[in-house]
């Protein structure tokens, strides 16, 4: 899901790590040992990924997932198609933002200037500031 040229990936991570990150818990089947490799749309996951859905009318595309696990609201839990392992949030959406976050985590600045900045003479940078 995200441009391996400009997120760094931090994966895998176990379930009960996502069910942590997401403040969320795990359906009773899901194994909290089993490890994610990533996060993607629903449409597009794989089984080493994790999705969400959130509204009723996607369950179509959730009943047809090769997703490997996938944050769902309580309510649409019976829609899952069988072997994917269930993270329960009342709010999936949010739940996934705090996953994909955890899975892609901003860089931390390492001191650099880029040449082509303009910074004015004056200007007092911080040691550990990017400046591009």
């Amino acid at each position: 899901m995200a441009d391996p040229r400009f997120h760094a990936h931090a994966g895998p991570m176990t379930l009960a790590a996502i069910a942590a990150v997401a403040r969320a818990g795990l359906a009773p089947e899901a194994d909290p040992a089993r490890s994610i490799r990533g996060v993607a749309a629903l449409a597009e996951a794989g089984p080493d990924d994790i999705a969400f859905i959130e509204e009723r009318r996607h369950v179509r595309s959730f009943r047809t997932t090769r997703a490997g696990a996938c944050i769902v609201h309580p309510r649409l839990a019976s829609a899952a198609p069988p072997g994917i392992a269930l993270v329960l949030s009342e709010e999936p959406q949010r739940a996934f933002a705090r996953v994909a976050a955890a899975f892609h985590p901003e860089p931390s600045p390492q001191g650099r200037i880029d040449p082509r900045a303009c910074i004015d003479p004056a200007a007092r940078v911080a040691s550990g500031v990017d400046v591009g």
